[in-house]
């Protein structure tokens, strides 16, 4: 199975993320007192949004932690012709079973699904939860009852301890980027193009070393064209139809000095094994479409 999972790319989003945040608790820091709470709840949602796309990056990448059968209703299994979009839609349900509850069931959930071991102040994430829910749902409480009444004006949020929490919420995300980098730092934008490729090319004609190298910017270039030219004429018509697509996305004129049109099979001779291997390469370069392309591979 291919993941689809790059640890680097789960603790760029969430350094961006962080970076938002004190943007916004720097703002607290100096702005009037009627945009204090705002502010707050905006942070709040951040911190919660990003812990969301990091379960859905994982659970996509990880299916099999999901921990229950999955059911597909009849609308859902129509809606689409791949098994991917069907599991990507599931998952957005099996996370929003869990983001309802309480932030700090949503973090051992967070905690527990990814396996990471990091230990947290929960009775200080309930505390900053029941903040935000009073802001957002019942921040005009007795307004009414006290509208009769001379002098009556109801407290406002301590800006100073708004800021702690956004500062806090801050620190959880420096503590999970940690032990995401820790425990999954295996997981690289190499050792994904690389499983990409072994999983379409079982053959030792077309091994990685031998058709790819790294240039000083980190990018995939074509070790020797003339090699290729060669090894190209022991494949077999699927591996070259699988080729044909992979240097595409490389180079849109190299195809034409390797094959002709009639050496690339028909998708009807395909056999059920290489179907499912043109769908993985499918769903690679629908989210990764410059890896064999330009983009920066190895660090």
């Amino acid at each position: 199975m291919i993941r689809f999972f790059v640890s680097d790319d789960v603790t760029s989003l969430i350094s961006k993320r962080k970076m938002e945040i004190n943007s916004y608790a720097t703002m607290l820091m100096r702005t009037d007192e009627k945009y204090i709470e705002p502010i707050f709840v905006y942070s709040y949602s951040i911190f919660e949004s990003t812990i969301t796309e990091i379960l859905r990056y994982y659970l996509n990448a990880f299916p099999e932690k999901i921990n229950k059968n999955i059911n597909i209703g009849k609308e859902q299994l129509l809606s689409t012709s791949m098994t991917h979009d069907i599991l990507v839609s599931y998952i957005e349900e099996y996370i929003r079973k869990y983001s309802s509850k309480t932030l700090s069931e949503y973090l051992r959930f967070f905690k527990e699904t990814l396996d990471i071991d990091a230990s947290l102040d929960l009775p200080l994430v309930d505390k900053i939860s029941k903040q935000r829910n009073i802001i957002v749902h019942d921040n005009f409480k007795r307004d009414l009852l006290s509208l009769y009444i001379n002098n009556v004006k109801a407290p406002c949020s301590n800006g100073a301890e708004l800021l702690s929490y956004i500062r806090f919420l801050n620190e959880i995300l420096d503590i999970i980027s940690a032990k995401i980098c820790s425990k999954y730092a295996e997981y690289t934008k190499e050792k994904l193009v690389r499983c990409v490729w072994n999983s379409v090319f079982s053959t030792p004609v077309l091994r990685f070393d031998d058709i790819w190298n790294f240039d000083v910017n980190g990018a995939l270039f074509i070790k020797d064209f003339e090699t290729i030219k060669e090894k190209v004429k022991i494949i077999s018509s699927t591996e070259r139809l699988f080729l044909a697509i992979i240097f595409q996305q490389f180079n849109n004129s190299i195809n034409e000095k390797l094959f002709s049109f009639r050496e690339i099979p028909s998708f009807v001779s395909l056999d059920n094994e290489s179907k499912n291997k043109l769908i993985e390469l499918i769903n690679f370069f629908k989210y990764y479409p410059l890896f064999f392309g330009g983009e920066e591979i190895k660090k």
